[in-house]
């Protein structure tokens, strides 16, 4: 094993199946999820008609936050590097 320089740390990579696509299928179904809640609710996704006496108005936002996506997607993405990146491949 070569030692852990920059060069070594972005090129070494050890592909991991099983790992790839259930990252692939839990982003899959999280994006599925925040597009329904955006079909579902719109631009206000806490506001329930049915619960208030009268609507109020809510200031006008995204149906899910991006950075809540963001982060969760940069989750996944940690999860593959540290999996299959140079981390994964120095536990060996």
């Amino acid at each position: 094993m070569p030692p852990l320089t920059v060069t070594t740390a972005v090129t070494t990579w050890e592909f991991a199946p099983l790992v790839s696509v259930a990252l692939a299928v839990l982003a899959v179904a999280y994006l599925a999820g925040v597009r329904a809640v955006a079909r579902r609710y719109g631009t206000r996704p806490w506001h329930f008609p049915e619960q208030l006496s009268q609507p109020r108005t809510i200031p006008s936002r995204r149906a899910w936050p991006v950075a809540r996506t963001a982060s969760f997607l940069c989750g996944l993405a940690m999860i593959a590097v540290a999996t299959q990146g140079s981390p994964g491949r120095l536990r060996q």
